[in-house]
């Protein structure tokens, strides 16, 4: 089930304010914008007919009352072409004196679309809305890693931090195991692996972090020198900005 929030969640600067208005006027948490694809696009004008919507561009809010609003924008004729393949109206919610756009009152076609918005809303956004992941914590990792030193740990039970477990997760998404850094490759070979690696973690970065497209992740890899205790080989981690 979807987590819910909750009026104690408000920020304490202006809570006691908002309190005496939560119920009549609940407040937005979160809102998103989102771009529809030709495919979902389609999928709605095949509902309701061709041309519905005037953007495919849709708002979705949620307040402190957990009730979900969704803004769609449709088109001036979005009350006549609102049928189904066999010329019905598409759900029987709307009035029938509301059918027909073009003879309606301005006020009447109002409630037109917004029965077919919310039913836009109902049968096809609800379904296709994302699952948000809130992230209340976050681990660091560490921007040097002795491969020799973490290995060890990874095969003593209870050993590994958040650090390394971060770093762990790293790797695994990236395709490379501390085996493949242990082996003994020339220099060029190392490169392209690690270069490899590296484009491919910016890519994942990229697909789920938009805000800033300036951000690239480096790796590289080199021998201890005599400032560090551990011994072997030292994987450096780098975020570019």
């Amino acid at each position: 089930p979807d987590d819910e929030f909750d009026i104690h969640d408000y920020p304490r600067k202006g809570y006691i304010r908002y309190k005496k208005m939560h119920e009549e006027n609940p407040c937005i948490v979160a809102r998103a914008e989102f771009e529809l694809s030709e495919g979902e696009v389609a999928e709605i004008e095949a509902n309701f007919g061709a041309g519905v919507l005037s953007s495919n561009k849709v708002v979705v809010g949620k307040n402190y009352k957990n009730e979900r609003h969704w803004q769609v924008e449709l088109s001036e004729s979005s009350a006549i072409e609102a049928r189904s393949d066999n010329g019905t109206t598409n759900f029987a919610s709307v009035p029938s004196s509301f059918q027909n756009g073009s003879n309606s009152l301005p006020q009447e076609s109002s409630k037109v679309d917004s029965l077919v918005a919310s039913k836009i809303a109902e049968d096809f956004l609800e379904k296709w809305l994302p699952k948000f992941v809130y992230f209340d914590n976050y681990s660091l990792m560490r921007g040097k890693i002795s491969i020799n030193e973490l290995k060890k740990r990874t095969e003593e039970v209870g050993t590994l931090d958040d650090s390394d477990r971060t770093f762990m997760s790293l790797l695994t998404l990236s395709g490379v195991s501390l085996e493949d850094l242990e082996e003994d490759l020339s220099y060029e070979d190392i490169k392209v692996e690690l270069e490899s690696a590296s484009i491919t973690i910016t890519d994942e970065i990229f697909e789920y972090w938009q805000q800033n497209r300036q951000l690239k992740v480096e790796f590289d890899l080199s021998q201890a020198d005599s400032n560090n205790p551990a011994e072997g080989k030292i994987l450096h981690v780098r975020i570019e900005n």
